[in-house]
């Protein structure tokens, strides 16, 4: 049997028995729980002003990663890192001085 449909409206009257929207089965949505996490690098970080070695772990734990927070998180590591290097040698350098000072005097 082939059918004839004298206009488009036609067809979308007589279509819509076979595509009825109301009588599909609902689409199951699916839920997302937003969670947030810390990332290690960010954990470190704050470490790192208790134990400043945490910052050197900090820095290779992100760059391993390839995260975009990570490496983030890592940069900033890496800056403190460098800060408390400079520190330390010019810790290092001002006792050096001030020894050798008192001793040629």
């Amino acid at each position: 049997m082939i059918a004839t449909y004298t206009s488009k409206d036609d067809l979308i009257k007589n279509s819509s028995s076979y595509y009825d929207p109301e009588k599909l089965p609902p689409i199951p949505q699916k839920r997302y729980e937003v969670t947030k996490t810390y990332n290690l690098g960010f954990i470190l970080f704050l470490l790192g002003f208790i134990m400043p070695p945490c910052w050197f772990v900090g820095v290779v734990v992100c760059f391993c990663r390839w995260k975009h927070r990570d490496i983030n998180w890592g940069i900033a590591n890496l800056f403190t890192s460098v800060l408390v290097l400079i520190a330390i040698a010019g810790a290092v350098a001002f006792i050096v001085i001030k020894k050798q000072s008192s001793l040629s005097s």
